[in-house]
């Protein structure tokens, strides 16, 4: 038998026989609650629980402590018998979270900064007893997911700008590296405990170290530095695409690089940091 359905909502026939026995209505007020159909007395329309609870409890008697009504196909209109099941609140937030990571965020794509979605990935909804032992274990299942491929005439692009980065970073080092003015860029002081209070002890600013390529990169910006165009000057000097230059200014690490610039003057290291004694 097909369900009475109104508005969107979707009841049983004989469960709306037995609300209107018991003196009540249902409706979606978006008012009173913007996202489930309540229940309320036709006399003065007093409120009296949603319509999923109602329904459950009609059929299952009073809910237990600590447990919530789950719609199985997540339609909270839905709130046929065989559309609900009652479930622990934990079990439930971490149902809907895990259903929630089935579409995962951007990824930052290696080349250039891209940021390109995930596709979204086979994803199997785990079972009641089976989010009950993860909890008490503290592990928990995560979809897998598939990032979609760079193209590869793009790649090939990025590829050959860095090996051309590369082999120019000498003769960009001997015309720029004089103008780093080898000040220590200062500490970044966090949140104090303890002993650390009276050291006055602090940490250092996230490193993100620059390949070679993308040191060439920030020593060519800074060559061209007073040119109207400076991502255009790089692409005719060092024979690249200009495209490929904006997306390599987008990296983390050439974008910090270029704020230590600005800020202290500091040019990118190259080779492995010098020990002292």
């Amino acid at each position: 038998m097909k369900p009475f359905t109104y508005e969107g909502m979707k009841v049983d026939w004989r469960m709306v026989q037995q609300i209107m026995a018991h003196g009540f209505y249902f409706l979606l007020a978006p008012e009173h609650d913007p996202d489930y159909p309540w229940v309320f007395e036709q006399e003065t329309h007093k409120p009296i629980c949603p319509l999923h609870v109602f329904v459950w409890m009609q059929h299952h008697g009073p809910i237990n402590q600590g447990h919530v009504i789950h719609h199985r196909d997540h339609d909270k209109l839905n709130a046929q018998i065989s559309n609900l099941e009652v479930l622990h609140r934990r079990v439930h937030a971490e149902r809907h979270r895990l259903e929630r990571q089935k579409f995962s965020p951007r990824e930052r794509e290696d080349y250039g900064g891209l940021y390109r979605p995930h596709a979204p990935g086979p994803v199997r909804e785990p079972s009641f007893t089976e989010l009950v032992r993860l909890l008490k274990r503290g592990k928990l299942t995560r979809p897998s997911s598939s990032s979609s491929p760079r193209p590869p005439e793009e790649e090939g692009e990025f590829r050959e700008a860095e090996k051309k980065l590369k082999m120019a970073l000498p003769r960009l080092a001997e015309e720029v590296d004089h103008l780093d003015s080898g000040q220590p860029i200062p500490r970044v002081n966090t949140q104090r405990r303890g002993s650390d209070i009276k050291l006055g002890l602090g940490k250092r600013a996230e490193r993100r170290g620059c390949t070679p390529a993308e040191a060439a990169l920030v020593r060519a910006l800074v060559k061209h530095r007073m040119h109207a165009q400076p991502n255009e000057a790089v692409a005719v000097e060092l024979e690249i695409p200009v495209g490929v230059v904006a997306k390599m200014k987008k990296r983390p690490s050439v974008d910090l690089a270029l704020s230590r610039w600005r800020d202290y003057r500091r040019l990118p290291r190259i080779g492995p940091r010098e020990k002292t004694e």
